[in-house]
């Protein structure tokens, strides 16, 4: 639901849907904005960290670990969520013996990690077990999965196949503290977390992503560039995640779960060829997607609406809504260039409107007029970092848009 308000600007009157998360609450008397979350995210779980369980290894053996706390940087959490049950594979346990899993979080530096929070101890035995949590654990994008047994016990974890760097430290670590590096590079179990499927997806480019913000970056997902160790655990300032801004904009905190399965510097090809079908697996009532905007000036229409066709193919199989958001202005873009980004987001609503999609729009109320067009080809200067990437307050003024579809 969106409310309409009326801005001015050069072309007069227009029309932008736009709400702020108090009008939001309003509309939706608050405790019926939090019913709807909830129901949708009580029903099915979904993989939310660590290794998916259908990609366990299987075999091999080897590597005791007692009386230590287990880490490994990889391991990550990917989706603000509710830890509720754990799919665990070990080799050659002892019997059936206790062990806990535990959550850390980085702290901005290759070995230091802070702790969040763990489980009670659970049973683990030979081969693959489920279990489901006692008390659930809160979970957040960037957190860092890690095992502890005590002293008494042997258990043997699975071999480095996937070349993951373990880090340990001695004793049941419940601190911030510099944890120490195998000197070979192995695997300490595969494990994988499940939580309730989340609301929402984003889906899109470094923009939707909240990459490329210089001091405030936020390394998402399968952001490479994320330092040493951790390349493939989502870490930063959240305050550039959109989806962390959207959470703390419409009024329930944590209630609100999503992924941002976003990746910078791609386009509508990845968000067709790979980009949506993951998102599909997770199974949200709804995905935003936000790119288009590297593709200018490297693909024609004709390319695009392809791409887009397919993508919502992927999203209507799954029963996921789609709503496209406008490409924004790029100050540094030629006029040609911003040209095809005003005829784009025209083609972008036709689209939307054939495909029972819902259009965003985000372009106008970001952006300001260009002196040498005319048109609103530029990024208003309080919301451009460079050219094209968000400023703090863009990606406050980016989530805000979108919270009024919630």
């Amino acid at each position: 639901m969106a409310i309409t308000t009326t801005i001015s600007d050069k072309a007069g009157e227009r029309s932008v849907a736009m709400t702020s998360a108090k009008k939001l609450l309003t509309v939706l008397g608050g405790t019926g904005l939090i019913s709807k979350i909830l129901s949708w995210q009580s029903s099915t779980l979904v993989h939310v960290g660590g290794v998916a369980s259908s990609d366990f290894t299987g075999t091999g053996g080897g590597g005791a670990a007692a009386n230590f706390t287990i880490l490994i940087p990889a391991y990550c959490v990917f989706q603000n969520s509710i830890i509720r049950s754990v799919t665990v594979n070990a080799v050659a346990v002892s019997g059936v013996v206790p062990w806990k899993l535990k959550i850390f979080r980085w702290f901005n530096t290759d070995s230091v990690f802070t702790f969040v929070r763990e489980s009670t101890f659970m049973p683990l035995a030979t081969g693959t077990s489920t279990i489901v949590l006692d008390t659930p654990l809160e979970c957040a994008p960037g957190d860092v999965l890690a095992v502890y047994c005590p002293a008494d016990n042997n258990i043997y974890w699975r071999p480095g196949t996937r070349s993951l760097k373990v880090r340990y430290k001695e004793g049941d670590t419940t601190i911030t503290d510099a944890f120490e590096t195998f000197s070979s590079t192995i695997m300490a179990v595969e494990i994988d977390v499940l939580g309730y499927k989340p609301y929402i997806a984003l889906l899109g480019d470094s923009i939707m992503e909240g990459s490329g913000n210089g001091t405030t970056h936020w390394y998402g997902l399968f952001d490479s560039s994320f330092p040493a160790e951790i390349k493939t655990t989502p870490g930063g300032n959240n305050t550039s995640d959109p989806g962390s801004v959207i959470r703390s904009l419409i009024g329930i905190g944590s209630q609100l779960q999503y992924q941002n399965l976003s990746l910078g510097s791609t386009a509508w090809q990845r968000t067709a060829e790979s980009g949506a079908a993951l998102c599909a697996a997770i199974k949200p009532k709804k995905v935003f997607i936000l790119t288009g905007t590297n593709d200018v000036g490297t693909l024609t229409w004709e390319q695009v609406d392809a791409y887009m066709d397919t993508t919502l193919g992927i999203f209507n199989a799954a029963g996921v809504k789609v709503y496209i958001c406008e490409i924004l202005p790029r100050t540094g873009y030629t006029d040609e260039q911003a040209a095809i980004i005003r005829t784009w987001n025209a083609n972008y609503a036709t689209w939307c409107s054939a495909n029972n999609a819902i259009l965003v729009p985000t372009h106008d109320v970001m952006g300001q007029v260009r002196g040498s067009t005319g048109e609103i080809d530029d990024l208003l200067a309080t919301y451009d970092l460079d050219g094209v990437h968000l400023t703090q307050a863009g990606v406050a003024k980016l989530a805000s848009i979108i919270s009024g579809y919630i």
